[in-house]
């Protein structure tokens, strides 16, 4: 099978690292796969096997892309199509109306990540009813295109891939254990993430205990965040690290004691997946699809609503570390069938599915209707 995937950036964040792993083992399993992307992004990468188109346009508004990728379709001739990230949806899209290609739109997110609809989403929600599938990565995704109009039988729900392998490769770095507790968060600096409030939970907490926190990644809000730690007095406490490359971001998560994040919503949250793999206990939101994910046996699940809950879990992570380490072993184990490997025969399935139906309505499709 001849598969083309389109992506804006090869590396950068969750997404980049989901098909850069998939992309490997669909190569591996012995199908010819292609990646058409417009920038290499903050981290080299290597996909052996893996055959790469870099489209040479100035960015994803630019009217070249679709010629960009019109020749990459031209030239590969793919047998189905995955888009990645909301610009290349709504590309292929406008390309399905014109091309007689199966196309699969990956959905990352849930239904609150739409609650604010604007030009784009909008775009994306309609082009994407033209989709021959779409591929959810946690129940709530599926939920919210059910509630657009898409029949059932063209959605799928195949959870992230976990590089359990890549990452054990990764060695725990030296640390001076009498340092203090160090927490770490990874992940994009937006409102809907609440970093905010691991950051007054530590202010409430720096005359007491000694408490570190790494915040890896980028985003609108990081101006705002680094005013806030400068405003509270937690210059030393807190560090703002930037984008990491993989190997390095899971370093740092083995040196830490625990993972955080308060996201207001998530897919299937890739860095928790990540966190969770190598070996940390983390203090999530109560949402579901940290809830779903993990359950309050295997995390530290605390409501967004409150500063004192959240203080409350990072005191008892570092008080408690027979229970924190009870609590990461149980998560371990919840996602070990989540393998990239798995993950990637999955995918699989679902296009051989799709190319199945595709032919087997051949002269008698209708937009929207097979």
């Amino acid at each position: 099978m001849r598969i083309l995937h389109l992506i804006p950036h090869l590396s950068g964040g969750g997404a980049e690292r989901q098909l850069n792993d998939l992309a490997l083992e669909m190569a591996k399993l012995g199908h010819d796969v292609h990646i058409a992307y417009l920038e290499t992004g903050p981290e080299e990468v290597f996909l052996d096997g893996v055959n790469l188109h870099r489209l040479t346009v100035s960015g994803n508004h630019s009217p070249m892309l679709f010629h960009g990728i019109l020749n990459v379709i031209r030239r590969t001739e793919p047998d189905i199509i995955q888009s990645w990230i909301q610009m290349m949806d709504i590309v292929m899209g406008m390309f399905s109306f014109t091309h007689n290609v199966p196309w699969v739109l990956r959905e990352p997110s849930s239904s609150l990540a739409y609650a604010r609809p604007n030009v784009k989403r909008l775009m994306r929600t309609r082009l994407a009813r033209r989709a021959a599938a779409i591929v959810c990565n946690s129940s709530d995704g599926k939920s919210y295109w059910l509630a657009q109009g898409v029949a059932d039988h063209r959605l799928h729900v195949i959870p992230n891939g976990i590089g359990f392998s890549v990452m054990g490769s990764v060695d725990r770095p030296m640390t001076d254990r009498n340092f203090g507790m160090r927490l770490i968060y990874a992940g994009r600096l937006t409102s809907s993430k609440n970093v905010d409030l691991v950051i007054e939970a530590l202010a409430q907490i720096k005359h007491h205990e000694r408490i570190f926190l790494l915040i890896a990644g980028e985003g609108p809000e990081k101006a705002n965040l680094m005013a806030m730690v400068k405003r509270f007095g937690l210059s030393k406490t807190v560090t703002f690290a930037g984008l990491l490359p993989s190997r390095e971001l899971w370093a740092q998560m083995k040196a830490a004691d625990a993972f955080v994040s308060l996201s207001s919503y998530e897919g299937m949250p890739n860095c928790v997946c990540e966190a969770v793999a190598c070996g940390l206990p983390v203090i999530l939101s109560d949402i579901p699809a940290h809830r779903n994910l993990l359950a309050d046996d295997a995390a530290f699940l605390v409501s967004v609503n409150s500063i004192g809950e959240v203080k409350d879990q990072i005191l008892h992570v570092l008080r408690d570390s027979r229970d924190a380490g009870l609590r990461a072993v149980r998560a371990l184990q919840r996602l070990q069938d989540f393998t990239t490997e798995s993950v990637a025969a999955k995918y699989v399935n679902v296009y051989e599915e799709i190319l199945r139906r595709w032919k087997a309505s051949a002269g008698t499709r209708l937009k929207g209707a097979w």
